[in-house]
């Protein structure tokens, strides 16, 4: 199933409606003159990709094979037509890899989860009642977090 927030898997849906959409909490938590806090994510670590990978059945060998395609990404800056050094990735994925998708994919799930089951026990807060079951916005390779 895929959730409301999750903008970036939503038919019709594009990238604008997800920036409109930060945008506009933003101003909301700034008029509301209240402490509010944002968190904008656009990485998480390998480890916790990897526990979630293992929580969700996913063997020994499938986790080590994701190990191996994460250690080996690199990515080269191009500079007046020539590829700079190879600059390793520590955390994240890598934009254009066909498996990546489907990683966040994953992850964001296991994420929203963990953030929507304190709303429901009252623990934080939704901005406010009018919005989505959570105040999250997903959207590709960036998690946007209101409380």
């Amino acid at each position: 199933m895929v959730l409301t927030n999750q903008s970036a898997f939503i038919a019709g849906g594009c990238i604008h409606d997800n920036f409109l959409l930060v945008q506009q909490t933003v101003r909301l938590l700034h008029n509301l003159k209240v402490p509010r806090m944002l968190l904008k994510l656009d990485s998480f670590s390998w480890p916790f990709l990897l526990e979630t990978l293992q929580h969700l059945g996913f063997g020994q060998h499938w986790r080590d094979w994701i190990s191996i395609l994460l250690s080996i990404a690199s990515t080269r800056v191009m500079l007046n037509g020539h590829p700079g050094p190879p600059i390793d990735h520590a955390c994240g994925l890598r934009q254009g890899n066909p498996i990546s998708m489907m990683l966040f994919t994953l992850v964001i799930d296991v994420l929203n989860s963990m953030l929507i089951r304190p709303v429901e026990l009252g623990l934080i807060q939704r901005l406010t009642t009018r919005h989505a079951a959570s105040s999250i916005s997903l959207y590709k390779g960036t998690i946007t977090i209101f409380l």
